[in-house]
């Protein structure tokens, strides 16, 4: 039987890849739950996306890749365990501290998406930026992360990709806290957990 910590992580973690890859969430499977250094990661069985219908549509981001992000986010999350870290109220700063080369002007994203983004900054460094790497704006915009980059290469797949998925999950992500959260319409649309969007 897991413990309940791991049970939340991967209750989380299937919620998130239910957002972010919609009718193709099943394309994911979690096979557990492993500590590391980093925080605990899940691990995970990832099929292939199907490639796009329709001529002209931007592909979706590897099913691998978005679950790697999940993971990661996760981990991040929850590092110190046994409870998720809270978000810092200052967040944009605190990741612009943390990762100077990736947030040089900070970011625009709100608190809930502290994690996401320290795990993502956190995944490209070790992935080796780019030359010339970094952040125009990071936002949220209809309710899910925005981030936009350029570096010196004309194309650098492996940062687009992890990019792209970084910001697929921030459609499972609470804007506020940071827990499991769901697109909510009525006046601004917000991706919000339960407790939260009750407040709205």
């Amino acid at each position: 039987m897991e413990p309940p910590m791991s049970r939340a992580i991967l209750g989380e973690f299937a919620h998130i890849i239910r957002q972010a890859l919609e009718e193709d969430h099943a394309l994911v499977r979690s096979t557990g739950v492993q500590a590391t250094p980093a925080g605990p990661r899940v691990l995970f069985e990832a099929g292939e996306l199907p490639a796009p219908s329709k001529p002209g549509f931007a592909p979706k981001p590897r099913s691998a890749l978005v679950a790697e992000a999940a993971s990661r986010y996760l981990a991040t999350r929850w590092a110190e365990g046994p409870l998720p870290r809270p978000v810092p109220l200052d967040s944009s700063a605190a990741l612009g501290e943390a990762f100077p080369h990736v947030y040089a002007n900070g970011t625009e994203t709100p608190c809930g998406w502290h994690w996401l983004m320290f795990a993502g900054a956190e995944w490209l460094v070790e992935a080796r930026l780019p030359q010339g790497f970094h952040t125009s704006q990071a936002k949220e915009k209809f309710a899910c992360l925005r981030w936009y980059w350029h570096c010196d290469a004309v194309r650098d797949g492996q940062a687009a990709g992890i990019i792209r998925a970084v910001e697929a999950i921030s459609a499972g992500i609470c804007e506020t806290c940071g827990g499991p959260g769901t697109l909510r319409r009525g006046g601004w649309v917000r991706t919000l957990c339960d407790e939260h969007a009750a407040r709205r």
